[in-house]
């Protein structure tokens, strides 16, 4: 993890603004990986305000009311975005 933050703050140096998104940890129901996510969003939150203006963690959980649980259709795989459907927003009839 370290030689990943040491990354990132070469990159936040070359850029004006980076910002990081953290991982959604409502819909996880495996405990243990929560908590992983939740530690790694932690770091990431801390390594955002250490770096300064340029860099900026949004945090997903916070920001997104979702549901606790695997989405529904999801068969329990926390991988739920990969079943998302795009959907029309206009009919193109006429």
């Amino acid at each position: 993890m370290q030689e990943y933050l040491e990354m990132l703050t070469e990159l936040a140096q070359k850029v004006e603004r980076i910002f990081f998104v953290g991982l959604p940890t409502r819909r996880v129901v495996n405990d243990e990986w929560r908590s992983a996510y939740r530690a790694r969003n932690a770091a990431m939150a801390a390594w955002a305000a250490a770096a300064g203006p340029r860099a900026e963690f949004l945090d997903f959980d916070g920001l997104a009311h979702t549901p606790a649980g695997p989405a529904a259709g999801a068969d329990g795989n926390w991988h739920f975005q990969c079943f998302l459907q795009v959907l029309p927003l206009c009919n193109s009839s006429g």
